[in-house]
């Protein structure tokens, strides 16, 4: 049994449940390249170790390994967008780097994107639209708040803005 105070990712396999991680307050799951990954506030990998910095952990034959380092738990969501792993949240630095709550997987490391012009920043969702990265949450651009587009290197208005906390943004065609 897994008390209400916590949360488990569960697997259905072979006719039966499995619990992947206990005592972790997950956030965001997603399968990406055949591997499963969590983000949130999961605690240490080995429960003899210091509580883990990290807030990305993925499945790997059977034990959870940590990906990546971050400064704060800010984790929000991970997203595959054009067969890239995005992670976005409230953190300032991932893997040594300065962030602003938006970083893409490269390989085995976390690699910032440019830094969005808001002053803590709290990133709750990443697209791609019209060609660009596209973020929304507690984010600004030039004089429009809520939500920025990546052009060029550089987070820009999109539209007047949205007004409101937003959490998850879907392109509709």
């Amino acid at each position: 049994d897994v008390p209400l105070t916590q949360s488990a990712v569960m697997r259905y396999a072979n006719g039966h449940w499995d619990t992947l991680i206990v005592d972790c307050s997950v956030v965001s799951v997603i399968e990406f390249r055949d591997t499963l990954y969590v983000a949130g506030s999961c605690g240490p990998v080995n429960p003899a170790d210091t509580p883990a910095v990290a807030d990305v952990k993925y499945w790997d034959d059977g034990i959870w390994v940590q990906c990546g380092v971050f400064d704060t738990w800010g984790a929000t969501r991970l997203r595959a967008v054009d067969d890239t792993l995005y992670l976005v949240g409230s953190f300032t630095q991932v893997d040594g780097q300065i962030c602003s709550g938006v970083a893409r997987r490269v390989g085995s490391q976390w690699e910032a994107l440019p830094t969005l012009p808001t002053n803590g920043p709290i990133v709750s969702d990443i697209v791609k639209f019209q060609g660009e990265l596209v973020v929304s949450g507690n984010v600004s651009a030039g004089s429009t708040s809520g939500i920025a587009r990546l052009h060029q290197g550089e987070w820009l208005p999109m539209g007047a803005g949205i007004l409101g906390g937003q959490s998850n943004v879907r392109v509709l065609k």
